[in-house]
């Protein structure tokens, strides 16, 4: 019984809010425009987070998985290939895997990751 009276005060704060505040919002006017300097700013900051995004694409192994649909809609894709993306060198390696992300084929698995093993070692020398 004495959550009734805190309940209800939650509730009618939960109406009224929203309605004063868009009632402020229309009496003021339009919100004010961040600062020039204030929007190119977070815009450097957002390229810097998505150009670090991209080189550490290029240090650590991680499991890609591409889907083809007919249309974006489609509940089931046509195709789903994954692949055991590793940075090797220069480039990167794909090993193929199944549609659930593991080796398909356990025996052609390990021959790709002796590949790469040797294609590693080199590139180490």
């Amino acid at each position: 019984m004495n959550y009734l009276p805190r309940v209800f005060i939650l509730i009618a704060a939960a109406i009224v809010g929203p309605a004063f505040a868009q009632d402020t919002i229309m009496k003021s006017g339009a919100p004010e425009q961040p600062a020039p300097a204030a929007i190119h700013d977070v815009m450097n900051r957002v390229i810097d987070s998505v150009k670090e995004a991209e080189h550490q694409q290029y240090l650590y192994e991680r499991i890609e998985r591409v889907e083809s649909r007919k249309q974006a809609g489609d509940a089931n894709p046509l195709s789903v290939k994954a692949f055991r993306v590793v940075p090797a060198g220069t480039g990167t390696t794909k090993i193929p895997l199944g549609p659930d992300g593991k080796p398909a084929d356990p025996q052609a698995y390990r021959v790709e990751l002796e590949k790469l093993l040797k294609s590693l070692a080199w590139a180490a020398e």
